[in-house]
């Protein structure tokens, strides 16, 4: 369902006979992808940085709020590319996906120490966020499909993290497939 594979076989070729850069957006998450002094950083830019450069291809990057760099994709008036997106159904109908660039460590529920053994006490996430405890997320970034979690799992039994890629859109390109 995660899996991400198609997109720089098919876009590197175009992109690298473009005469301008290709514009790169990011959000502001550090230690990922970040500003530091007005200029883009962060491992995940760098490595962006260091893909783009080995297909000959120049890049700008531009930081933007996630539901901007969306709503730039869905009008799709430029070729642009964004590090760091979950592939979802949803993205899928107006971005392509890279093959993976990065894969995150596990999930993990922060709580107060107090609701400790509370939390402790649901299964799964899903029976959590039925729960009357109050739950959060960061706006702009559902991570779609929840994964059943245990108080400790085990490492070898815990289910694969969906990675990190680039998505990429370039005018009058369909991206069906």
């Amino acid at each position: 369902m995660r899996r991400l594979s198609w997109l720089w076989p098919l876009l590197l070729p175009a992109l690298s006979a473009a005469a301008e850069p290709v514009t790169v957006f990011y959000i502001e998450k550090p230690p990922y992808y970040h500003s530091e002094q007005g200029e883009p950083t962060g491992f995940l830019l760098e490595r962006t940085r260091a893909i783009f450069s080995k297909a000959g291809i120049g890049v700008h990057f531009e930081a933007r709020p996630a539901k901007r760099i969306q709503m730039e994709f869905q009008l799709g008036r430029e070729p642009a590319c964004s590090v760091g997106w979950f592939k979802t159904a949803q993205r899928s109908r107006y971005a392509w996906f890279s093959r993976a660039i990065h894969r995150d460590a596990p999930m993990v529920v922060l709580t107060r120490n107090t609701l400790r053994e509370q939390i402790k006490a649901y299964a799964s996430l899903t029976a959590l966020l039925s729960s009357p405890l109050r739950l959060g997320l960061i706006d702009g970034f559902p991570m779609a499909n929840w994964t059943p979690c245990s108080p400790a799992p085990a490492a070898a039994t815990s289910p694969p993290h969906p990675p990190r890629a680039c998505a990429c859109w370039r005018p009058s390109v369909s991206t069906t497939p």
